[in-house]
């Protein structure tokens, strides 16, 4: 029965922080953030009111007497029942109050200003070339204006070498077509090919410059964060809490630096976040220390192209778990953590977080951050802070059934030794906390599959006949092996979905694609109009002139004729002629220098739509474990009974094969391999993200959706011990 505890009012302690709590200030009132609607849930399910009390941004510390102010304080001295507000848990608060079931194991982490585009037009225009090419043409000038000199006494044509030179330079008609010495000549010729060659590839430069501009260095990890401090470029800033400070000179281990000198502490976190975003243009910059959580919610209040979040993998500085408070003997505190369990094991927690930030999501984000996280598996000394000892197996030894399926279980190569995975860790992790061994079994990449006489195989069948106790590798819950054995609570929900290899740059016909097929021909007809038109010039003209030849010429910038006077017909020509050959010389090489710059890649496969269309088309071949109801589910899903899946679909040994088919393109064939995305993501970070393409997680690119569990055998004696934990 449902508690109902009759409109029993609760006091209820708040710090602000988001994006756990928010409130008004004025009417005391809850506004959003997950613990805000855990609260409002709770007091409508179970029937309560509260009202809160404001602790001021002080969530307690413990003084030398033993005593304690903030949050924690009001708890101890029962002046509030609960607290919210993304309270830390450590040792001595766990032993003064008590704590719902933990929501997230948080990183104390850093954001900085975000970095600046670099654009400065006193110095863009330098930026193609490096300092020894620019050098090198200061020097050629000066030797070109040296010969010049030379060759003034000896030439009785005394043209200014010089200045033909520079003009050419930058495709100019210099002079009149006139008999030029051999020397001259040979110069000339040395001269306009590396002139033209130097100002290509510049042009070409300064366009990919413009298109793919350069940003300022970032601070992506704890180590450069510490070389910023060493060599004081930056000033550490952070909420009013000594154990920021603590932790991170135990971090830092260096005494020769005092830490305190380079620490500025602020009243609340938006002035730390305000801090670093007017710090973004000066020399000393400042950099803000705190829950990465929280520091997501700032980045998208001021938005991502003012604030900078690095990946979480390096730039860790220390991990956190958050949890609700109560007080020590509050009454229905096994009722309220079994609705926070709940609640969090079906993502409604997380979920709750993530709508703090629904009403950023209009910002343009400029520069996007991809998020790369690993999981760690918590230590014995953080659970033994909210799980006592009640199970002691006194080292007794377990049989458990694996099969490697990374990111769940990963084995040591050539071993069946558990090298990492979130099941491995959370193996490893029980048996240290409930004190028992283990040996493994390797089930050879067979979960099970139920035979029409009701037998199973692989994994399944090893806890029927309780040959193991307990079956890890990401084993899918599904309703036949429900019924068979029982399941720990489910962990996870994930899909299965498929990845191909990455798209590749498309440089075939690159020369080409800097203008449409429309754009060409039009080319191609002005060519013929112009032909036409110098076959007709020529019968009308006293000096018939090469029409055609001068066009062509001047497409390239080149001096064709001499400087004669020509009729009005010729040279309306002419007109239009190096004006329509200009913008098409322009446009042409800035869209080739951008398509360099940012090349186009080919198409990919995001949805299963399109992977269905490619597999029926015969331009990829489907591979995967052996998983018939995966191959049934794809058939029935697109709803085509005439394909012979086995020509089309390849069962593999392992995923392993599966990637490298992909990656090497097996006998010059397309791949996709069909699994858990997990199972994929661990793939494309192992082999490279260049080599893989993995659509997003969206409806359209899942085949289907597998709640994942952990198995044991039937009558497993510590089944609720293990659920539990």
């Amino acid at each position: 029965m449902r508690l109902n505890l009759q409109n029993e009012t609760f006091a209820i302690g708040i710090n602000a922080k988001p994006p756990y709590t928010m409130f008004s200030a004025k009417t005391m009132k809850l506004t959003r953030g997950s613990e805000a609607y855990f609260i409002d849930t709770l007091s409508s399910y179970f029937n309560f009111s509260f009202h809160l009390v404001n602790c001021k941004l002080t969530w307690g510390r413990k003084y030398s007497n033993g005593s304690w102010d903030g949050l924690i304080g009001l708890l101890v001295d029962k002046k509030i029942d609960i607290g919210i507000g993304g309270t830390f848990v450590d040792y001595d608060r766990f032993k003064a109050v008590s704590f719902l079931y933990p929501q997230i194991a948080s990183s104390i982490t850093f954001i900085t200003a975000a970095p600046n585009r670099i654009i400065s037009s006193h110095n863009l225009l330098f930026h193609p070339f490096p300092t020894n090419v620019w050098s090198s043409f200061l020097i050629t000038l000066f030797i070109c204006f040296i010969f010049d000199h030379i060759q003034r006494k000896f030439n009785p044509n005394k043209l200014n070498l010089f200045w033909i030179s520079v003009v050419q330079l930058f495709h100019q008609d210099s002079y009149r077509k006139r008999i030029v010495p051999r020397n001259l000549s040979c110069y000339l010729i040395f001269w306009n090919f590396g002139s033209y060659i130097l100002t290509i590839i510049y042009a070409g430069c300064l366009y990919s410059l413009i298109a793919a501009p350069s940003y300022s260095r970032t601070i992506d990890t704890v180590f450069e964060l510490f070389s910023e401090i060493k060599s004081g470029h930056i000033i550490l800033t952070s909420f009013n809490n000594p154990k920021y400070l603590n932790n991170f000179k135990d971090l830092y281990g260096d005494v020769s630096v005092d830490i305190d000198r380079y620490w500025k502490s602020v009243p609340t976190t938006f002035d730390g976040f305000d801090l670093v975003n007017d710090s973004a243009n000066t020399e000393l910059r400042y950099v803000y220390i705190g829950q990465r959580e929280t520091l997501l919610f700032g980045q998208a209040e001021f938005g991502e192209k003012y604030l900078f979040l690095p990946e979480e993998v390096e730039s860790s500085l220390f991990k956190e778990i958050i949890a609700i408070p109560l007080r020590s003997d509050f009454p229905y505190y096994d009722e309220f953590n079994k609705a926070q369990h709940r609640l969090y094991a079906n993502g409604l927690m997380h979920h709750w977080t993530e709508k703090c930030y629904d009403k950023f999501k209009y910002k343009e984000i400029e520069n996007k951050i991809v998020s790369a996280y690993e999981p760690k598996a918590f230590s014995i000394d953080q659970l033994n802070i909210f799980f006592m000892m009640k199970l002691n197996l006194q080292n007794k030894t377990l049989t458990v059934g694996v099969n490697e399926s990374p990111p769940f279980v990963l084995f040591r190569t050539g071993t069946t030794e558990l090298l990492v995975g979130t099941e491995a860790r959370f193996l490893q992790t029980l048996g240290a906390h409930f004190n028992f061994s283990y040996e493994l079994i390797d089930a050879k990449l067979n979960w099970g599959t139920r035979y029409s006489n009701g037998s199973w195989d692989g994994l399944i069948r090893l806890l029927i006949d309780k040959e193991i106790d307990i079956g890890i590798g990401g084993t899918f819950f599904e309703e036949d092996r429900y019924r068979s054995v029982p399941f720990l609570d489910h962990y996870s929900i994930s899909s299965i979905t498929f990845i191909t290899e990455a798209p590749h740059i498309l440089s075939a016909k690159l020369l080409f694609r800097p203008f449409q097929p429309s754009v060409w021909y039009a080319f191609i007809a002005t060519l013929f109009i112009c032909f036409l038109l110098d076959r007709i010039q020529r019968k009308f003209s006293e000096t018939p002139l090469n029409l055609f030849w001068i066009s062509i010429v001047q497409l390239f910038n080149q001096d064709p004729f001499r400087k004669l006077s020509k009729k009005r017909h010729f040279s309306l020509w002419l007109i239009f002629w190096n004006f329509g050959t200009f913008v098409l010389a322009i446009i042409y090489a800035s869209c080739l220098s951008s398509l360099i710059a940012a090349p186009s890649y080919s198409k990919t496969i995001d949805t299963i739509q399109q992977l269905y269309s490619a597999i029926h088309s015969g331009q990829i071949i489907a591979t995967s474990l052996k998983n018939t109801k995966t191959q049934e589910h794809f058939m029935k899903w697109m709803g085509d009974d005439n394909i012979d899946i086995d020509r089309v679909w390849q069962i593999l040994p392992g995923a392993q094969v599966g990637f490298e088919m992909i990656k090497n393109k097996h006998q010059d064939n397309h791949y996709t391999y069909i699994g858990l995305r997990e199972t994929l993501k661990f793939g494309q970070a192992f082999y490279g993200k260049e080599y893989f393409h993995l659509p997003e997680n969206v409806f359209s690119s899942s085949l289907l959706t597998q709640i994942l569990g952990i198995p044991v055998r039937p009558g497993f004696p510590y089944i609720k011990d293990f659920n539990e934990m």
